[in-house]
């Protein structure tokens, strides 16, 4: 069963995975269109005429492409809906953090810092940066400078 869904997933016509695309993720070919992200539209409810009508240079032929890709590489597909799922939250939460007030604002990044304070006081290189002389990286020479 794991051999045919290999096969399947690098045998199936007009799904491309390239480098630096899309995070490499499988895509209709030639296009920026991930195959997760047509499958997360089909489960939230589209339906195929839909989505050809949302992305008009798809035809038929691409989607049935991607449902076989889809089908034989369904924990690829979950996995990259998940991980676009966490992007969207975290965005989400960054909107939502930032329409909070600078006091607010503050106070929770106050609180993350001193949960993490304790990790950087245990870790030798971080104690080794922060006691770096700095001075010596920005010393200034008035005598350069241009009036």
């Amino acid at each position: 069963d794991r051999a045919v869904r290999l096969f399947a997933s690098q045998s199936v016509s007009g799904i491309q995975k390239t480098p630096g695309v899309c995070g490499g993720d499988a895509c209709i070919g030639k296009t920026r269109i991930p195959v997760w992200s047509l499958v997360n539209d089909r489960r939230q409810g589209m339906s195929e005429a839909q989505i050809l009508a949302a992305f008009p240079s798809l035809s038929a032929i691409d989607l049935v492409n991607a449902w076989t890709y889809a089908e034989a590489n369904s924990e690829e597909i979950a996995m990259a809906i998940r991980e676009n799922e966490e992007i969207v939250k975290q965005s989400s939460d960054r909107q939502s953090f930032l329409q909070l007030s600078l006091v607010e604002r503050r106070h929770i990044l106050a609180k993350q810092a001193d949960k993490i304070e304790p990790h950087y006081q245990e870790d030798s290189q971080w104690r080794e940066w922060t006691n770096l002389d700095c001075d010596r990286f920005y010393e200034y020479d008035s005598s350069t400078e241009t009036r």
